[in-house]
């Protein structure tokens, strides 16, 4: 789990900015060989909700999923695995860091947690 602050993004630029995270996801999760079997992105407006966003990468061991209040700065992402091996979860988290740090230069990576699951060590 990564939970970020300090990565503003503005009501109007929203969906863009999801769609560049959504993707740079996507890349990274092919080039660590996690296999993307579905997915969904929905960005709120603030009128039900406070604007930001969240979408889900279903992999077919686990998922990635990544939630914003943009106009607050914050992004929490969770990666979660079920694979005996996580190796290429844990590669997906480094490069997560990456994309990050390229697309908000400003945010901080207030907090990582990692938590050993009923089939890793």
């Amino acid at each position: 789990m990564l939970d970020y602050t300090k990565c503003y993004i503005k009501q109007e630029d929203t969906e863009n900015t999801f769609k560049e995270l959504m993707d740079g996801f996507k890349d990274i999760c092919k080039n660590n060989k996690l296999r993307v079997v579905g997915e969904r992105m929905v960005c709120f407006d603030g009128s039900l909700s406070p604007s930001g966003g969240t979408f889900i990468l279903m992999l077919d061991e686990s998922h990635i999923s990544l939630h914003s209040y943009g106009e607050e700065g914050i992004i929490a992402i969770d990666c979660f695995t079920c694979a005996k091996d996580p190796k290429n979860h844990i590669n997906a988290v480094i490069d997560i860091k990456k994309l990050m740090k390229d697309i908000f230069p400003e945010g901080n990576l207030l907090k990582e947690h990692s938590v050993g699951r009923f089939v890793t060590n």
